[in-house]
């Protein structure tokens, strides 16, 4: 996956902020995902589709923090949401 490669939450995607923590899941699937700290935001900007360079930098800058300390977890959080259905690759 490169820097570039962009990515939304999947339409099927179903998502309730509950506390600190986003829970999604898609319909029909018995398996629900608890999104906190870091992720809970990456999913909160992916309300629109964004590169991982994006989401790496805007979780960063929330967190006051360089992009380059992130970036690998949100790639692998991307390649996780994605092999769930939750999320998917755009452009």
């Amino acid at each position: 996956m490169t820097r570039d490669c962009r990515f939304r939450r999947a339409p099927s995607a179903l998502a309730r902020t509950v506390g600190l923590e986003v829970l999604v899941a898609t319909p029909g699937d018995a398996h629900i995902r608890s999104l906190g700290g870091t992720a809970g935001v990456v999913w909160e900007l992916m309300s629109e589709p964004r590169s991982v360079g994006e989401l790496s930098v805007l979780a960063a800058d929330i967190y006051g923090m360089p992009p380059a300390t992130i970036e690998e977890d949100v790639r692998h959080l991307l390649s996780a949401l994605e092999e769930d259905g939750l999320a998917e690759r755009v452009g």
